[in-house]
């Protein structure tokens, strides 16, 4: 009986680096089509590196994709500076609550998987996407855009759509509910339009 080829390393010496030039970085679950129940359950899930899971079993195709960790650090620097008192948090996906500390996930899109982000915030939230693809590579190619789906503490429902993403031209949706104050929110997120496009996004609630 011929041996079994072992399966392929989810990390790689390239994502070690990655890791050590920057413990923030986030990886991202990506399971493939006709996965198993164990990896679809982790699909979109995101990881620091120490946290990654090793694969449920053996033959798994999944993988673990780095989120864009020079976005994450831009903005949460930005938002560091914005603030009095100026703290230098540890956890992208964690920042300190409070009236003058808005709370943020970062996250990035591309035409072969959507994302799901759940959160527990107040009534309004905010949502920026951003194209991670210069212009010159979208020459003669239809530029992104996003489809988003957003449920409201089990009673509101609304459909948005950003429209193309010119690149280095954020495009910015502010959504409230004006009659709760604080529930759980759901936003699910498809990038469209484009078979080559890369989209970040950053919810502030």
């Amino acid at each position: 009986m011929p041996k079994r080829r072992p399966d392929k390393p989810l990390l790689t010496a390239a994502d070690k680096e990655r890791y050590t030039k920057n413990p923030l970085t986030l990886w991202r679950w990506r399971a493939t089509p006709g996965a198993c129940i164990d990896c679809t359950a982790r699909d979109g899930r995101k990881y620091f590196y120490n946290d990654i899971p090793d694969r449920p079993h053996p033959n798994c195709k999944c993988m673990v994709i780095p989120i864009n960790e020079g976005q994450i650090r831009s903005n949460i620097k930005q938002n560091a500076t914005n603030q009095k008192e100026g703290p230098f948090w540890t956890h992208p996906d964690s920042m300190p609550t409070g009236p003058l500390l808005p709370r943020y996930i970062y996250g990035d899109l591309d035409g072969s998987f959507g994302a799901m982000e759940t959160f527990d915030g107040s009534n309004s939230i905010k949502i920026t996407f951003t194209s991670l693809i210069s212009a010159e590579k979208f020459t003669g190619i239809a530029f992104p855009c996003v489809y988003v789906n957003v449920y409201a503490g089990g009673v509101h429902k609304e459909e948005r759509q950003t429209g193309h993403l010119i690149p280095s031209s954020p495009h910015v949706m502010t959504i409230t509910i004006p009659f709760l104050s604080e529930f759980n929110w759901r936003v699910d997120m498809h990038e469209m339009c484009s078979e080559n496009g890369k989209v970040f996004y950053e919810i502030q609630y």
